[in-house]
């Protein structure tokens, strides 16, 4: 849709969750068929597709067994686990 938005809630490949889960992918019914990609990746992606506006968030910065509170949620991605990324599609005059 011209104008329109997507939001895109993923486990980044590049860190610390995402490789925890890759590594027991072959263990887990959830993950076993589960593809996972880096925020660099479908960044690029929604670039090719002509998104703008492209924010990114993250949260999870810690091994899920360690975690004892609510995680916070910061801007940008690289160093939480779990990230949020919302962009908008260029509308063409």
């Amino acid at each position: 849709k011209p104008a329109g938005r997507i939001i895109i809630g993923m486990i980044d490949k590049n860190s610390l969750l995402g490789r925890m889960y890759e590594s027991r992918n072959e263990e887990s019914k959830f993950y076993k068929y589960a593809h996972f990609y880096s925020v660099s990746q479908v960044l690029e992606w929604l670039r090719v597709l002509e998104f703008a506006n492209i924010r990114t968030y993250q949260t999870i910065f810690k091994n899920p067994e360690e975690i004892t509170a609510i995680e916070p949620v910061e801007d940008g991605y690289g160093d939480g686990g779990f990230v949020v990324i919302c962009a908008q599609k260029e509308a063409r005059s």
